[in-house]
């Protein structure tokens, strides 16, 4: 039996029955200064201690697209988001900004590692009910791709939807990690 990948994952769990936006756009292509300037201004609205962002970009820049809705949630407001970031590094770039990425320790443990997961090896720090933070790595490439989604459906995701979770993480090679299929390297 053939079981939609839909039915599997919650994009969206705290927001169902509420009146949500449509995501419109796609990532914008920028050089090394303004991939920089955006990745600041992200990372000094929401706080560096939570960014799997890189803090600095290649000469090449990269491509980069943020999306934030509040939305009221039993009397408080509530956001949701959808950030995607992508850089194509030289070699010793790519190395080095895989380590970084690996080696980051959150408040309570290290992300997974996984080569199944997703349709590209993946370090994973949030995989949650509508919670999903991780990192895509394209080594023949030496691209990375940046992901972080809260309460985004998969209709609403701009960038390449391969990229987005397909699979239950109870399902991958690090579902012995994640009880009851959830994993946070803050809890």
């Amino acid at each position: 039996m053939l079981i939609d990948a839909s039915d599997l994952l919650r994009y969206v769990d705290d927001l169902r029955g509420h009146e949500l936006s449509a995501i419109e756009g796609k990532p914008e292509t920028l050089d090394k200064e303004g991939f920089e300037a955006r990745v600041s201004d992200h990372v000094e609205r929401n706080g560096a201690a939570y960014s799997i962002l890189p803090p600095s970009a290649p000469e090449s820049g990269g491509s980069f697209f943020y999306y934030f809705e509040t939305v009221k949630h039993d009397g408080a407001p509530y956001g949701r988001w959808e950030l995607y970031a992508s850089c194509v590094w030289d070699e010793l770039g790519y190395q080095a900004e895989k380590e970084r990425l690996v080696s980051m320790v959150g408040q309570k443990k290290p992300p997974l590692w996984s080569e199944d997961l997703f349709v590209l090896p993946s370090c994973v720090y949030i995989f949650e009910p509508g919670l999903f933070k991780y990192v895509l790595f394209d080594e023949p490439t030496c691209q990375i791709h940046y992901i972080g989604l809260s309460e985004i459906s998969l209709g609403n995701i701009v960038f390449d939807t391969k990229l987005a979770p397909h699979k239950r993480i109870q399902d991958s090679d690090v579902g012995g990690e994640a009880p009851f299929g959830r994993f946070s390297v803050y809890n």
